[in-house]
């Protein structure tokens, strides 16, 4: 296991792999700047590595988002949808997706397509229903570069 410190500020447990191999894939390269300032209608600064398979972008007004690429493909998926309670099946993005939404202000989609598996966490909008749209558009222009 190992713990990080997420996009949202808060701490998570990851179940990764003892020798994690790097992707070829660059989770940095995901998604464009100004895409995400289109989607959240904010300011944002990034991206910026954060270790292995992880990039973070600063949204204003405090918020955040990460996008973390895990080789465990669609085995890893299906173990993290298993384990995630409260988790929501999401239609049209990528080969299969899902997402949880977080009492705590943050919303995170998991998706798996053509066996690679990436969980986009946003901790931001106006509202909670902003932030998911957000987070979904997110996750499709990320799965469009997959």
């Amino acid at each position: 296991m190992k713990h990080i410190l997420g996009a949202a500020g808060c701490w998570a447990l990851l179940a990764l792999p003892a020798a994690a191999q790097q992707s070829p894939i660059d989770p940095c390269a995901l998604v464009a700047t100004a895409d995400l300032q289109a989607i959240t209608h904010q300011k944002v600064v990034g991206p910026k590595p954060q270790g292995v398979g992880i990039c973070a972008w600063q949204i204003a007004g405090g918020f955040a988002l990460s996008i973390q690429l895990n080789e465990t493909g669609q085995a890893g998926f299906a173990n993290a949808q298993s384990r995630t309670q409260g988790a929501k099946p999401v239609s049209g993005i990528g080969d299969a997706a899902f997402v949880f939404v977080s009492a705590a202000g943050f919303d995170a989609v998991h998706l798996v397509k053509h066996d690679h598996y990436v969980v986009i966490t946003y901790q931001g909008g106006s509202s909670a229903a902003d932030r998911l749209q957000a987070t979904e558009a997110i996750a499709n222009k990320v799965s469009s570069k997959l």
